[in-house]
Protein backbone atom coordinates (compact mmCIF):
# COMPACT_ATOMS: atom_id res chain seq x y z
CA UNK A 1 0.00 0.00 0.00
CA UNK A 2 2.82 2.46 0.84
CA UNK A 3 4.37 1.72 -2.52
CA UNK A 4 1.12 2.53 -4.32
CA UNK A 5 0.60 5.75 -2.35
CA UNK A 6 4.15 6.84 -3.19
CA UNK A 7 4.03 6.00 -6.87
CA UNK A 8 0.41 6.87 -7.65
CA UNK A 9 -0.55 9.39 -4.96
CA UNK A 10 -1.76 12.95 -5.40
CA UNK A 11 0.74 15.60 -6.40
CA UNK A 12 -0.79 18.42 -4.39
CA UNK A 13 -1.94 19.45 -0.94
CA UNK A 14 -1.70 17.39 2.18
CA UNK A 15 -1.49 14.15 0.21
CA UNK A 16 1.73 15.40 -1.40
CA UNK A 17 3.19 16.20 2.03
CA UNK A 18 2.15 12.81 3.35
CA UNK A 19 4.02 11.09 0.53
CA UNK A 20 7.18 12.93 1.63
CA UNK A 21 6.49 11.98 5.26
CA UNK A 22 6.17 8.29 4.32
CA UNK A 23 9.60 8.41 2.68
CA UNK A 24 11.11 10.24 5.65
CA UNK A 25 9.59 7.82 8.16
CA UNK A 26 10.94 4.82 6.28
CA UNK A 27 14.41 6.34 6.24
CA UNK A 28 14.55 7.98 9.67
CA UNK A 29 12.28 5.62 11.58
CA UNK A 30 13.31 2.29 10.09
CA UNK A 31 16.58 3.02 8.30
CA UNK A 32 15.22 1.58 5.09
CA UNK A 33 14.10 2.60 1.62
CA UNK A 34 10.72 1.89 0.10
CA UNK A 35 11.87 1.87 -3.52
CA UNK A 36 15.66 2.05 -3.26
CA UNK A 37 17.96 4.58 -1.60
CA UNK A 38 18.55 6.37 -4.89
CA UNK A 39 14.92 6.24 -6.02
CA UNK A 40 13.64 7.40 -2.63
CA UNK A 41 15.99 10.41 -2.67
CA UNK A 42 15.01 11.27 -6.25
CA UNK A 43 11.33 10.97 -5.38
CA UNK A 44 11.74 13.15 -2.26
CA UNK A 45 13.51 15.74 -4.40
CA UNK A 46 10.72 15.74 -6.99
CA UNK A 47 7.96 15.81 -4.39
CA UNK A 48 9.60 18.72 -2.55
CA UNK A 49 9.99 20.50 -5.89
CA UNK A 50 6.22 20.18 -6.45
CA UNK A 51 5.57 21.23 -2.85
CA UNK A 52 7.72 24.33 -3.33
CA UNK A 53 5.62 25.36 -6.33
CA UNK A 54 2.48 24.83 -4.28
CA UNK A 55 3.79 26.83 -1.31
CA UNK A 56 4.74 29.64 -3.69
CA UNK A 57 1.23 29.60 -5.15
CA UNK A 58 -0.32 29.74 -1.67
CA UNK A 59 2.01 32.60 -0.68
CA UNK A 60 0.94 34.59 -3.74
CA UNK A 61 -2.68 34.06 -2.68
CA UNK A 62 -2.34 35.57 0.80
CA UNK A 63 -1.43 32.33 2.58
CA UNK A 64 -5.02 31.10 2.48
CA UNK A 65 -3.76 27.64 3.48
CA UNK A 66 -1.15 28.72 6.03
CA UNK A 67 -1.19 25.35 7.78
CA UNK A 68 -0.32 23.62 4.50
CA UNK A 69 2.60 26.01 3.96
CA UNK A 70 3.80 25.20 7.49
CA UNK A 71 3.56 21.49 6.71
CA UNK A 72 5.43 21.89 3.42
CA UNK A 73 8.19 23.87 5.14
CA UNK A 74 8.41 21.26 7.90
CA UNK A 75 8.71 18.18 5.77
CA UNK A 76 11.03 19.60 3.11
CA UNK A 77 13.24 21.85 5.26
CA UNK A 78 13.80 19.00 7.70
CA UNK A 79 14.87 16.93 4.68
CA UNK A 80 17.64 19.49 4.10
CA UNK A 81 15.91 21.71 1.54
CA UNK A 82 16.96 25.17 2.78
CA UNK A 83 15.12 26.99 -0.03
CA UNK A 84 11.90 26.37 1.94
CA UNK A 85 13.14 28.64 4.72
CA UNK A 86 12.19 31.82 2.90
CA UNK A 87 12.30 34.80 5.21
CA UNK A 88 9.20 36.34 3.60
CA UNK A 89 7.20 33.15 4.11
CA UNK A 90 8.25 32.79 7.74
CA UNK A 91 7.54 36.44 8.52
CA UNK A 92 4.15 36.43 6.79
CA UNK A 93 3.16 33.19 8.50
CA UNK A 94 3.84 34.83 11.87
CA UNK A 95 0.85 37.09 11.19
CA UNK A 96 -1.39 34.03 11.72
CA UNK A 97 -0.25 33.73 15.33
CA UNK A 98 -2.79 35.03 17.85
CA UNK A 99 -1.93 37.11 20.90
CA UNK A 100 -2.03 33.99 23.05
CA UNK A 101 0.40 32.16 20.76
CA UNK A 102 -2.01 29.97 18.81
CA UNK A 103 -1.75 29.37 15.08
CA UNK A 104 -5.44 28.63 14.68
CA UNK A 105 -8.01 27.26 17.08
CA UNK A 106 -9.57 23.85 17.47
CA UNK A 107 -12.36 25.48 19.50
CA UNK A 108 -12.61 29.24 18.87
CA UNK A 109 -15.24 29.89 21.54
CA UNK A 110 -13.14 28.37 24.33
CA UNK A 111 -9.83 29.46 22.77
CA UNK A 112 -8.42 25.95 22.53
CA UNK A 113 -5.41 26.05 20.21
CA UNK A 114 -5.15 23.77 17.19
CA UNK A 115 -2.28 21.54 18.31
CA UNK A 116 -1.60 20.24 14.78
CA UNK A 117 -1.04 23.73 13.36
CA UNK A 118 1.06 24.74 16.37
CA UNK A 119 3.21 21.63 15.90
CA UNK A 120 3.71 22.48 12.22
CA UNK A 121 4.59 26.10 13.01
CA UNK A 122 7.02 24.93 15.70
CA UNK A 123 8.62 22.52 13.25
CA UNK A 124 8.95 25.17 10.55
CA UNK A 125 10.54 27.76 12.84
CA UNK A 126 12.73 25.09 14.46
CA UNK A 127 14.02 24.13 11.02
CA UNK A 128 14.89 27.79 10.39
CA UNK A 129 16.71 28.11 13.71
CA UNK A 130 18.56 24.85 13.10
CA UNK A 131 19.66 26.06 9.67
CA UNK A 132 20.92 29.38 11.07
CA UNK A 133 22.85 27.67 13.89
CA UNK A 134 24.39 25.03 11.60
CA UNK A 135 25.37 27.51 8.89
CA UNK A 136 26.54 30.49 10.91
CA UNK A 137 27.76 29.20 14.29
Amino acid sequence: MCYQILTEGNDFGYALCHRIIILAMANIGQGCAILSDTEDEALKHNLCKMAYAEATYIAFHDYTLADLVFEIICVCALEGKAQFLRRTWLLNLLSFQSDDGCFGYFDVENKICNSHTIALASGAYSAAIRFIVEEFY
